[in-house]
């Protein structure tokens, strides 16, 4: 049977359980406000998803003469009244019912996440993401000492020295020397970013911390839209620096060569 869609009004104190909103506390009853109500209703809707002795299904609406009831065997979830009906412009009957499917929808869901086997695949899949990343540092490792090795043995035969006419600008050891450089900040930065992801990935295999690798992703993308809009911004001024250096660079040995070469006569 295809499944009737909650009705979800965005009026009142969120029911939030796990990072996931059911619905909305819209008005208080006696002393207790929304938010207590939101608060309260969302600690046994865990708590039932914990009960494994418990059915899912079992969750029914139990009507009273001023409210209906949203329970659980001997355990009661949720209180709808009158005002509470009023305010989300539905019958009582109809709201208890789609807080109650919401309900229903959601336990087993934290259930099947919180199950035995889920853990276990978790556990799993975290020991085979720790040995990939072994493997790769291992491969990323090797990689460099070789490209280090072909840089050093390709000295003076492929990267030779930048010359105008007698002026050496930049000598093949010195370029050498720059690539090993690059290579190594490329190889620290290509780890950083592995081990972010293992991290990031790790974290997503299990409930307990599924919510903080949201915010470790935020930790890292943050500064780096940050840093992006503003490299954008200062993009054209700096090329216009960058000209300005390696000209004033060249212009300097240029003059220098001259200098010497006139004191030779």
């Amino acid at each position: 049977a295809a499944r009737r869609r909650v009705r979800v009004d965005r009026v009142g104190a969120p029911v939030v359980v796990d990072g996931r909103t059911l619905f909305y506390v819209p008005s208080r009853m006696f002393t207790f406000s929304p938010e207590e109500r939101a608060q309260a209703i969302a600690q046994r809707v865990q708590l039932l998803s914990r009960q494994t002795t418990s059915r899912i299904e079992g969750v029914t609406v139990v009507e009273e003469e001023a409210t209906s009831q949203i329970v659980s065997e001997d355990l009661v979830i949720a209180t709808v009244t009158d005002a509470d009906a009023r305010a989300a412009g539905q019958t009582r009957q109809e709201l208890a019912e789609n807080y109650a499917q919401a309900i229903r929808e959601t336990a087993l869901a934290l259930r099947q996440q919180y199950s035995l086997r889920t853990i276990l695949l978790g556990a799993l899949y975290a020991l085979l993401a720790t040995v990939a990343l072994i493997v790769i540092f291992k491969l990323l490792s090797a990689g460099l000492a070789k490209l280090k090795k072909k840089l050093t043995d390709w000295r003076g035969v492929y990267i030779r020295s930048i010359r105008i006419q007698k002026l050496e600008l930049l000598t093949a050891a010195r370029i050498t020397g720059l690539l090993h450089a690059v290579s190594h900040v490329a190889t620290v930065a290509l780890a950083f970013l592995l081990i972010y992801a293992y991290l990031t990935l790790v974290l997503n295999f299990f409930p307990w911390t599924r919510g903080y690798a949201a915010v470790l992703l935020d930790y890292v993308l943050s500064p780096l839209r940050a840093v992006g809009h503003a490299v954008q911004g200062y993009l054209p001024n700096l090329f216009f620096l960058l000209v300005i250096l390696v000209v004033a660079h060249y212009a300097t040995r240029l003059v220098k060569f001259f200098f010497l070469e006139v004191a030779k006569g």
